[in-house]
């Protein structure tokens, strides 16, 4: 089971992924879970999402500090600046990040910053009975339909199974 904490940050793919199937979902997340984050830089990228919007879905958005910025100005191989400025904001403040890009959670895990998969934050909806199995298995499906080179087929086995076993443990 993973040990859930308070403060996430999400990248770019996971919020349009959410933001293409059911953006509910983070908003209850945020709400019963953990706040989740938001770099401005993110929100740039993602055109389908205004800063308005996120008060009302429950996301913050967070401004890095010129240091920050600063830290994130070199390239690192693989990485966008949005993904160096979500590493950097998760390491400062001890958050876990929320991402599916590989690179990015290579240096986050190389750097200790726990890491979720963008479908993983969905698991304590199901285990605090928050949303219906079979909603968040629909919202699983629909975000390999849209992205399925980010989420694919493996990926969304394996988290089926992983609801599969928190019914189980339920029933």
């Amino acid at each position: 089971m993973i040990d859930f904490k308070e403060v996430y940050i999400v990248d770019a793919n996971v919020l349009i992924d959410y933001l293409k199937t059911d953006i509910s979902i983070l908003t209850i997340y945020s709400k019963e879970i953990g706040q989740i984050y938001v770099p401005t830089d993110v929100l740039e990228k993602v055109k389908q999402l205004e800063t308005g919007e996120c008060d009302r879905l429950n996301l913050e958005i967070v401004e890095p500090t010129t240091e920050q910025y600063l830290e994130a100005a070199p390239k690192i191989r693989g990485l966008s600046f949005d993904d160096r400025v979500c590493f950097i904001l998760a390491r400062d403040n001890k958050w876990y990040c929320i991402s599916n890009d590989i690179q990015l959670r290579v240096i986050c895990e190389e750097n200790g910053i726990s890491v979720l998969w963008g479908l993983e934050l969905m698991l304590p909806l199901v285990e605090r009975k928050l949303i219906e199995p079979t909603e968040i298995l629909q919202v699983a499906k629909d975000i390999h339909e849209s992205n399925p080179l980010f989420v694919n087929k493996t990926i969304l086995k394996r988290f089926e199974g992983k609801v599969s076993k928190i019914i189980k443990k339920k029933s």
